[in-house]
């Protein structure tokens, strides 16, 4: 005599489904996770991208150039760089709605994402030649600072002093500062809380 096999019931059932249910939610939440993971890594790695970029352009542009200390009022640090060069006059500064470096940003408001702040190059026959990329990045208000400040001034140099790097410097140099931010940019939300430290010295022509 054959044995009736024997089917799932209902309840067997149910359970089966709640587990398959409970598996793919924790391979959902899992792949949300990485897939937030691998965007906020992306965000860093273009402003990452975006910095070495900016440091090449500084660093062509000091290459060729020199402090034009006539376009300075005295003051070593200021929001505006004053270059000279065989080429002419340049300086370097920002454009758009900027924000200070001072206190933590929240997030970008609508006229800041309009009219964002970039880092600009006002050349000798006043165009503009734009040098971070609006698309990758938003930036606090840049400040630079000049070394010597004077012309002529002797450049102090010690290498047993740490602490101040300028110090060691043996030609005119410049140092600019500022954060560059991703333009998602938002405080409290991990994911698009990509920023960095834009800190740099930059030695001129003698």
């Amino acid at each position: 005599m054959k044995q009736k096999k024997r089917g799932f019931t209902l309840l067997e059932l149910l359970i089966s489904i709640g587990i398959i249910g409970i598996l793919f939610v924790i391979l959902f939440r899992a792949y949300i996770s990485i897939s937030q993971v691998t965007f906020r890594v992306q965000q860093a790695k273009n402003i990452q991208q975006e910095m070495i970029r900016i440091s090449q352009i500084l660093q062509n542009i000091a290459d060729n150039h020199s402090i034009n200390f006539e376009a300075y009022s005295g003051s070593q640090m200021n929001d505006i760089l004053f270059l000279s060069g065989e080429g002419g006059n340049v300086s370097i500064t920002s454009t758009g709605v900027c924000i200070s470096n001072s206190p933590a940003i929240t997030g970008f408001t609508q006229e800041q994402k309009d009219n964002p702040c970039q880092l600009i190059i006002i050349n000798q026959d006043e165009s503009i030649t734009t040098i971070t990329t609006p698309s990758e990045s938003f930036i606090s208000k840049p400040y630079f600072s000049i070394f010597p400040t004077e012309p002529n001034q002797q450049i102090i140099h010690n290498d047993q002093i740490d602490d101040f790097p300028f110090l060691k410097i043996k030609q005119p140099s410049f140092q600019v500062h500022f954060n560059i931010y991703t333009p998602l940019y938002e405080q409290g939300n991990w994911i698009n809380m990509s920023s960095l430290l834009f800190q740099q010295f930059f030695t001129l022509q003698g």
